[in-house]
């Protein structure tokens, strides 16, 4: 409709974009607002048919089932008690450490993401869990606060995360591919916390105490391993049945999402944690962050396709190859 240059168009919405979530906007409606805005400059009305279209190919996406099947898994972890017991027999464990708690914190953390692929989960189960008993023994406060928002990060990047299945509707690419390359990263993520809290614990060990000699003496050894080992069995069943399917080609994404919540169900029942109003809270809270995730979708897919339309691709295209190392250098 206005007739403007391409790169007038991007750096618009890109200073669009920054201003609205500085400003502190939700991030869907700040994308979804751009698209219309820009949308209309540059075809007028034309671009809600774009819109619409753009919409059909989200809700008819059998990739996306995965999502709300991954969050109904995580909340019915979050409701079952697995991390609780987990916790606790990995306190037990790495309690004669400095820093342990904290250790134990960021392994449940890891297992919990594997789990789940959810941040929310993993950060509100170990505030309520790890926090009171870190904080009671004399670990610092900050410290504490760190190394459980550190943790929860880890549900972004070890599958099954829904950034990833986002990532891979957004880009085309391959779910398992996506949830391989980011297993090795997100273990390695881990195993730096670990080493982090091992050397701040040992150079300052005021921030993160071992227990003390008579907690310790009251769980021996023999019950620590024997703790740890039963409250490894359901979360690595979980996640063999869910990864293993997807990794080995036995279910999609999709299907094994289903069989991930159903799983969790059944450790709810297990950990006779069921009962009918858990099961409305669950699916309340699961309906809740599904609209979330949906309409970050909706607005970044309608983003996305103004900022292709106007050419937004070949300008960022011609910037990368324009910084003069050629398409080689600026892919390495």
């Amino acid at each position: 409709m206005f007739d403007l240059d391409p790169t007038v168009l991007v750096i618009l919405m890109f200073v669009g974009l920054l201003i609205g979530l500085f400003i502190g906007h939700p991030l869907a409606f700040v994308m979804g607002g751009l698209a219309v805005i820009f949308g209309f400059i540059a075809w007028g009305p034309l671009c809600f048919a774009m819109f619409a279209g753009r919409l059909v190919g989200l809700m008819s996406n059998f990739l996306l089932i995965a999502v709300p099947m991954f969050i109904l898994m995580a909340n019915f972890l979050q409701h079952s008690g697995v991390a609780d017991g987990l916790f606790n027999s990995m306190r037990y464990l790495m309690g004669p450490l400095k820093g342990g708690m904290a250790m134990a914190v960021i392994m449940v953390c890891t297992l919990f993401a594997a789990c789940t692929g959810v941040v929310g989960a993993s950060v509100v189960t170990m505030g309520f869990l790890a926090m009171p008993p870190m904080l009671k023994y004399g670990y610092d406060k900050k410290f504490t606060a760190g190394t459980i928002c550190a943790g929860g990060t880890l549900g972004i990047l070890i599958p099954p995360s829904i950034m990833l299945i986002v990532m891979a509707d957004q880009s085309g690419l391959s779910v398992g591919k996506l949830f391989l390359g980011g297993l090795m990263p997100g273990l390695v993520l881990s195993g730096l916390y670990l080493l982090y809290i091992a050397t701040i614990s040992r150079l300052r060990p005021e921030l993160a105490p071992s227990l003390s000699l008579e907690e310790r003496a009251a769980v021996p050894i023999r019950k620590r391993l024997t703790m740890a080992s039963v409250s490894l069995i359901p979360p690595t069943l979980l996640i063999v049945g869910v990864l293993g399917s997807i990794f080995t080609g036995i279910a999609t994404p999709s299907e094994a999402s289903g069989v991930g919540a159903f799983l969790a169900l059944l450790m709810t029942i297990a950990y006779r944690r069921f009962s009918w109003e858990m099961l409305k809270d669950t699916f309340i809270a699961a309906g809740k962050t599904v609209s979330m995730v949906m309409l970050i979708l909706v607005g970044a897919s309608c983003f996305t396709g103004v900022f292709l339309g106007v050419g937004g691709g070949q300008v960022l295209t011609d910037l990368v190859l324009g910084i003069g190392m050629g398409k080689w250098g600026a892919f390495g």
